[in-house]
């Protein structure tokens, strides 16, 4: 049997790192690890894991049964829907836990599944964002006059 490796090593060998001197008129965290410079960039990490969970279980399952479109991927709220549409819905969400109705009860989704009233709500705002942004889809909300219009 051959000699371990590791033995064999001399203390010349291992590089230990010296103590660093610490300058005092840069980030500390330049000094300990690679620098990383995040100014300004979009902070993906607040956005709550519990609120994108239930999110995705619910495009999840309406995907799977209520909306179920193989030819589009399961994506087929993509080619567009009514803003208009989207912000009742949104709006019947919010009324409904308001009155102190949490979980909205679909027939059409799979049995047993109870959707938060409040991420269907996010639901429909996210897909009345996306709508906007795109430019796809239509838009049945009331039309306001130029001096209402508001940014």
């Amino acid at each position: 049997m051959g000699e371990d490796p590791k033995s064999s090593l001399l203390k010349s060998d291992l590089h230990i790192p010296m103590p660093q001197k610490i300058d005092l008129t840069r980030p500390i965290s330049e000094q300990i690890h690679g620098a990383r410079y995040n100014a300004g960039k979009p902070r993906y990490d607040h956005i709550p894991p519990e609120f994108l969970k239930a999110l995705a279980e619910l495009l999840t399952a309406g995907n799977m049964y209520k909306y179920a479109d193989p030819a589009a991927n399961n994506r087929n709220w993509e080619k567009g829907m009514d803003i208009g549409d989207c912000m009742r819905a949104a709006l019947s969400h919010i009324t409904e836990y308001n009155l102190g109705h949490k979980y909205d009860v679909d027939q059409a989704m799979p049995p047993g599944f109870k959707g938060h009233h409040l991420i269907h709500a996010a639901w429909n705002c996210m897909v009345a964002y996306v709508c906007e942004v795109r430019g796809i889809g239509t838009d049945s909300r009331p039309k306001l006059r130029a001096e209402e219009e508001v940014e």
